[in-house]
């Protein structure tokens, strides 16, 4: 700013500008009336006075009338001035804005193999002159803008303001809020260099969006994204140039990684019972997909984690790009316990991301093999098949009880019982009760009190087959009501179910498909799902569609029918009808079947599909009672396996009245990081009962969880529950450098994409942007300034000195 211009300022009495600022003025005036009169006015008013100079002074020199003359213009001229109102209007100018957007996702841990000679000279060049911790991308963005203590910064911040921002989820300031002025360099690198990649998840349009907001009272002259150019989530950087191109912002790009597909293994789909038993082969069925390691050979291990013992090893040939490949690891457990096996596909060399390469399951062993009841009224197909598939089972102790059954029949069938248990020690020797189409009426005695005690108490598990005679419809007003998911009040009668003439497959619902082993008939879930649409079809169904609010349906009639023929009384045709059915009850579970024809699944197959369900579901019904721990309450997390940043939800039930908590602050959680530390989790009551307690938990790093209830003390191993928490796979999908995107996002804006080996040449191509307006400070009245009132008093004094002088007066 000029000498001159700071000395009007302070005489004017305006603040002086902030270092970096300037201030452009502007002068307006605000006539009074029409323009044309008051010029002609001043006009008569000049005329006057030239007039009235050359009538009384006509013996004097012209020089001296000039004078005289020109003096009183000059009044007339300031008394102009002050009719027009005149203000000086002051604006403060500074830098123009760049916005410097660095790419901080979990992709950008990713450390490339460079092909070009000159970029990874440049990449090299980097590591060994700054010392990075790594070849990572982050790590190398950092380098480019620390390197020769932060040139590239400098350069920047000669001509504009400098605003860096990080981008992962979203774009938040590098430093600060945001709100103040631009930070200082020392500010900048000292942040830079604790970066680390942190986020989940990139969306690169959405933070570009957000950072023309945060700046929407000055947009800025320029933005520079410095990223590998992957958008996971939300709206793509190109599509946000689009807006940036409408307000005359070019985007440049700085692109880091390379081009081509990063090499890496990926272990996925592990299916493994979760309850096993000691002698028995236990199978782990692993799904692996490769990148860019087509027909190279590694091993896959299962591993104890405790002990690091491999328990079983393969080797494999890596197949073609994204083809996915299956393999079964199997051991036989010796000992009985809680135990955590890792699968783990060994790492090849240039593999771009590691941490996908393992995982753990955690599994019961166990000694007693499942002790199951078969109960039905007749020798139906259902309970045939199903007698003769878990007589073959070495894992399953079966006993039937056949009610309609001659008395010698128990004699002549080593798995038969002459009666069934009445007594409540009997009944829970048993891990899982299957209940045919039987008549409650001859379940004598407290039968069904201790069914229903059986799933309550002990935690075994029961599962109802529906028949065409009573159940579950003859259940209604008995306990085994109670332990129904559905209502038998709303099923059909007996002799009203329909019968299917045309068949019908299930159709599972979501809950059946999420993770759900029962329902997996195949190594993975696109074989398993053909498997479900190809089985034989089955041709009874009881039909009911009210379900109990804690149900859970897991497969429905692929199509609604109860058109004609149908019972009145018959709910909807537009109803889903429910097929199979579960739900919780007190510490056990209760699964529900609306047919009997699974058997038909035998048909060209055998037990493959059969055998495999129903043993999936009876080991399933089991693990409550298998478990050991305290029967009167249960530890519930709301998933297994969760990504980094999601919250964990925990709820305790208790299942006794007599171990209710007397106070809501008693009950709490502790919940523990395998290897790690302990973190102790409150749980508060949910609703008004002291039956039910919730609490959630957040922050969690990745790795193996084990969660049991610390307080209130129980009688036996307290309930517990184990989870996982692991990295968000779908940032390291794909790792790719998506320079197309880039190029489209320059272009589009008028822009352009260096690279590592160029990017110092960038400030050099930025154009010179003029000084942009901050805001309008105030505004000064000239026409009344005590400087102007001055100035007509010394003029009029000197006119009037001059012509006493002179003798004029």
């Amino acid at each position: 700013m000029s000498f001159a211009k700071r000395f009007l300022q302070w005489l004017l009495g305006v603040p002086l500008a902030d270092p970096g600022q300037g201030t452009e003025w502007s002068v307006r005036p605000n006539w009074p009336g029409p323009v044309w009169l008051i010029v002609a006015l001043t006009a008569v008013g000049v005329l006057i006075v030239a007039w009235l100079y050359r009538r009384d002074a006509p013996g004097h020199r012209r020089s001296f009338r000039w004078l005289l003359v020109t003096l009183r213009w000059s009044v007339l001229g300031l008394l102009l001035f002050a009719i027009s109102q005149t203000m000086l209007t002051l604006s403060r100018t500074g830098l123009p804005v760049i916005a410097v957007l660095l790419d901080v996702s979990a992709s950008m841990a990713t450390e490339d193999q460079y092909p070009d000679p000159e970029r990874r000279a440049a990449a090299e060049s980097l590591v060994k002159t700054l010392t990075l911790r790594s070849a990572s991308r982050l790590e190398l963005a950092k380098g480019l803008l620390l390197r020769e203590r932060g040139d590239l910064l400098q350069r920047l911040r000669a001509h504009h303001q400098l605003k860096v921002y990080t981008v992962a989820e979203s774009a938040s300031p590098l430093v600060g809020d945001g709100s103040a002025a631009a930070p200082e360099l020392d500010q900048l690198v000292a942040a830079l260099r604790r970066l680390q990649p942190q986020g989940d998840q990139t969306r690169l349009g959405v933070a570009l969006r957000s950072v023309f907001n945060d700046l929407r009272g000055t947009p800025p002259a320029a933005v520079i994204v410095i990223t590998d150019g992957i958008t996971t989530d939300g709206e793509k950087l190109s599509a946000a140039a689009r807006f940036a191109a409408q307000r005359g912002v070019p985007v440049h790009a700085i692109a880091v990684g390379h081009i081509a597909p990063q090499k890496d293994l990926e272990l996925h789909d592990v299916l493994v019972d979760e309850v096993a038993f000691a002698d028995d082969p236990l199978v782990f069925a692993v799904g692996i997909t490769g990148h860019g390691f087509s027909k190279k050979k590694t091993f896959v291990r299962l591993r104890d984690k405790a002990s690091g013992e491999v328990l079983a090893s393969k080797e494999i040939a890596i197949r073609p790009d994204g083809e996915r490949q299956r393999l079964e690891l199997s051991f036989t457990p010796t000992e009985i316990g809680e135990f955590d096996f890792t699968i783990e596909v060994e790492p090849l060399q240039k593999e771009s991301n590691v941490r996908n390469n393992q995982v753990t399951k955690h599994i019961s062993i166990r000694q007693d093999k499942l002790r199951v009841l078969l109960v039905d009224q007749g020798p139906r197909w259902e309970y045939r098949e199903l007698k003769a598939l878990f007589e073959r089972e070495k894992t399953v102790e079966l006993k039937t009880v056949l009610l309609d059954s001659d008395p010698e029949f128990a004699e002549e069938d080593r798995f038969a019982l002459a009666h069934l248990p009445v007594r409540k020690s009997e009944l829970h020797e048993f891990d899982v009760i299957i209940l045919g189409d039987v008549d409650p009426t001859q379940l004598t005695g407290q039968v069904p009190e201790l069914l229903r005690d059986f799933v309550r108490e002990r935690g075994g598990g029961i599962v109802f087959i529906a028949g065409p005679r009573h159940n579950p419809a003859s259940y209604r007003g008995t306990p085994l009501e109670l332990l129904l998911p559905v209502e038998p009040a709303d099923t059909l009668a007996a002799d009203t179910s329909p019968s299917v003439a045309d068949g019908f497959r299930l159709e599972l619902t979501p809950d059946a498909m999420k993770g759900n082993p029962i329902f997996r008939l195949a190594d993975d879930e696109p074989q398993s799902q053909q498997i479900w649409n190809t089985l034989p079809p089955q041709f009874w169904l009881h039909e009911t569609s009210a379900t109990k609010p804690a149900a859970i349906v897991m497969a429905v009639h692929p199509k609604s029918f109860g058109g004609e023929g149908s019972s009145p009384a018959a709910p909807s045709s537009r109803a889903a009808k429910p097929v199979i059915v579960m739900q919780r009850y007190g510490a056990g579970k209760v699964w529900f079947h609306a047919t009997d024809e699974t058997w038909r699944w035998r048909y060209r197959h055998g037990d493959a599909y059969f055998g495999r369900y129903w043993n999936q579901v009876v080991r399933y019904l089991s693990r409550s009672s298998q478990s050991g721990q305290s029967r009167t309450a249960e530890l519930l997390a709301d998933r297994k396996e969760y990504q980094r940043g999601e919250t964990v939800r925990l709820t305790v039930r208790f299942l006794d009245d007599r171990t209710l908590s007397p106070s809501p602050d008693e009950v709490a959680v502790i919940v523990e990081r395998t290897g790690g530390e302990q973190r102790r989790v409150p749980l508060t009551k949910a609703g008004q009962t002291n039956a039910v307690f919730e609490g959630e938990l957040s922050g969690l790093t990745e790795g193996s969880y084990r969660a049991w209830l610390a307080s209130p003390s129980m009688t036996g191993t307290p309930p517990s529950q184990e989870f996982q928490v692991i990295v968000p796979q779908h940032e390291l999908r794909i790792t790719r450098l998506d320079l197309a995107e880039l190029q489209q996002a320059a272009r589009l804006t008028g822009g352009q994409v260096f690279t590592l080996a160029d990017a110092d040449q960038l400030p050099d191509r930025l154009p010179l942007s003029p000084p942009v307006a901050i805001a309008t400070e105030s505004q000064v009245p000239l026409w009344n300034h005590w400087l102007v009132l001055t100035l007509a008093v010394l003029l009029l004094t000197t006119e009037w000195l001059l012509r006493k002088r002179w003798r004029l007066v």
